[in-house]
């Protein structure tokens, strides 16, 4: 009897414990290494992952590989990078290869909302090529002004600044901030002269909205505003409840994050219209890099640790894993460690690389997450 109530006990306790976090299943590997052909006048590199974009259909995915140091240089701004695109569900381990001719950095690919164009950010500007194709874009004669791109307002234009050199003057004057509307074309339609010490941070082009970082001397505010209209949606009564927006629900949700330091603040998601919040992630404060499923209510978000030193500047972090959330049903959804990978930092050796997690990104939908590490992308889907 006393081994049957022994059992009986173990059972009840085992079944009392807290269920085990989902993690996420493989659903396909792919060795971009293989895909890659090798440029001349460029040194070898470990093909780190740099960056990676789904497209907004889901159809694709864009990934930015490798930092080759070009010879006799050893600048941050000396590199060259490899941009692949892959179908999301192709079995064939084949890709379209775009030479940028540029160090593709992470946020540098941007997809138009029709996903029949790839945007890639450069150090001098950015280009334009048509997605299956990998050609550049036929009608794309830029505008001389244009300079880095912020993203696309709507299926028909983008949103860029002027180059740093030009930006300068207007920073150091507190002059408004010149924001230029561009077409497909190449070709200026608008100009919005911000308000100074700001800077567009986050758009979508489902509601044509933006979000702008404003600083206000004590801290840090991004109010919410129409395009082209430029109405407030929403100012958040001059208090920001959150850091670093990004926008979900096809622009229904603004959500938040941030970079750890000891004063920061959990991860929340906020209604654009009503102001209100929707929830609150208690699992570990920051949570920055981030990711979120543009039209669902899914979120990346990168577990950090710190150590505090004696003052903050002496402060450690470490990686611990990340986690996808669900803001809607707050919870999380799933949970992993990521791969490490080995990255040219730019530096002379031996500090010339460091290991890192790899770069990972939700789809549009929550449903996959892309990850990448020297030369090999893995796409996940989420339970």
């Amino acid at each position: 009897m006393n081994r049957w109530l022994a059992m009986l006990v173990v059972g009840l306790a085992v079944a009392c414990l807290p269920a085990a976090t989902p993690t996420l299943k493989l659903h396909r590997e792919i060795n971009l290494n293989a895909m890659i052909h090798e440029r001349d006048g460029v040194l070898p590199s470990t093909h780190s992952v740099q960056s990676l974009a789904f497209s907004p259909d889901e159809k694709w995915i864009a990934i930015g590989v490798g930092r080759h140091y070009k010879p006799g240089t050893w600048q941050p701004m000396e590199f060259d990078s490899h941009v692949i695109v892959v179908a999301l569900k192709e079995s064939a381990e084949r890709g379209i290869e775009i030479d940028p001719d540029t160090a593709v950095a992470q946020g540098s690919l941007v997809w138009a909302p029709d996903s029949n164009m790839l945007a890639i950010d450069g150090q001098h500007g950015f280009k334009c090529y048509a997605i299956p194709s990998g050609e550049p874009w036929k009608d794309w004669r830029p505008d001389a002004r244009l300079s880095q791109l912020l993203g696309f307002i709507d299926a028909r234009h983008g949103m860029a600044y002027a180059s740093v050199e030009d930006r300068l003057p207007a920073k150091r004057s507190g002059a408004p901030l010149a924001v230029y509307t561009f077409d497909l074309t190449g070709r200026i339609v608008d100009v919005w002269d911000a308000p100074s010490r700001s800077a567009v941070v986050a758009i979508d082009p489902d509601r044509h909205i933006v979000a702008v970082a404003m600083d206000t001397g004590k801290s840090d505010l991004y109010p919410i505003l129409s395009y082209p209209g430029r109405a407030t949606l929403q100012d958040w009564s001059n208090h920001q409840p959150f850091g670093m927006p990004i926008f979900a629900e096809s622009g229904k949700t603004v959500c938040g994050g941030d970079l750890l330091a000891r004063d920061s603040r959990y991860p929340s998601c906020w209604d654009v219209d009503t102001g209100k919040e929707i929830a609150e992630f208690k699992g570990f404060p920051a949570g920055w890099p981030a990711s979120v499923s543009s039209h669902g209510s899914r979120i990346i978000l990168t577990h950090e640790r710190m150590v505090r030193g004696i003052t903050e500047e002496d402060d450690m972090r470490a990686k611990v894993n990340r986690v996808v959330w669900d803001f809607r049903a707050d919870k999380v959804a799933a949970e992993w460690v990521p791969v490490t990978q080995a990255t040219e930092t730019g530096m002379k050796p031996p500090a010339d690389k460091r290991t890192e997690f790899g770069p990972s990104v939700i789809s549009p939908s929550g449903r996959y997450i892309a990850e990448g590490t020297n030369g090999i992308l893995r796409i996940y889907e989420v339970p």
